[in-house]
């Protein structure tokens, strides 16, 4: 069972992706923290030294690697991975992921992310720039930007007010889904 978590910053694909994995009993991995570990570097450091096309590169590299997971790795049985925001976006990694696994889309309000993301925008090096008082209209843009992508998942997980009873319906849909 190889399952894609995607979504924009903020929404919680790590969280959820946690969760989910215990729930499974397949491993846990989030995409920005293995090309970090493989760079050597923060994703905001490859974004400032080698600029996003570098990194984009990276993140379809190491998308690939997880997908295309063979049985001398810990993936071999499966994962959950928590994507990049962008992940989705760039040539061929959508197709790629509904091709190899399972897509969920991880979908919160314009308005929570942004309230999510406020304090933490030092961190996420397209945020970096944005005033606070013009981060919810930044959001809503490049989210607007982004849904084509994203919608094309296969299941839709609202994280807005996500309690335990709509994850635990959330894991069965994934288990029917992977059947």
């Amino acid at each position: 069972m190889r399952i894609y978590l995607i979504g924009y910053m903020g929404v919680g694909k790590s969280t959820v992706g946690k969760r989910l994995s215990v729930a499974l009993g397949v491993p846990f991995a989030d995409l920005d923290s293995s090309i970090e570990a493989s760079a050597k570097r923060s994703v905001s450091a490859i974004f400032s030294h080698q600029g996003e096309a570098a990194f984009r590169k990276m993140e379809s590299d190491m998308l690939r690697n997880f997908g295309s997971a063979t049985s001398s790795t810990p993936y071999r049985n499966g994962f959950v991975l928590a994507t990049g925001g962008g992940t989705p976006c760039q040539e061929g990694n959508i197709e790629f992921m509904l091709s190899t696994g399972l897509v969920v889309w991880l979908q919160l309000s314009p308005k929570g992310i942004a309230n999510r993301l406020l304090n933490a925008k030092t961190k996420r090096p397209l945020l970096r720039d944005v005033p606070d008082d013009e981060l919810h209209t930044f959001v809503a843009q490049h989210l607007a930007q982004r849904k084509h992508f994203y919608e094309q998942a296969q299941l839709t997980l609202h994280t807005e007010n996500l309690n335990a009873a709509a994850f635990s319906d959330f894991i069965d849909q994934v288990k029917a889904y992977s059947r």
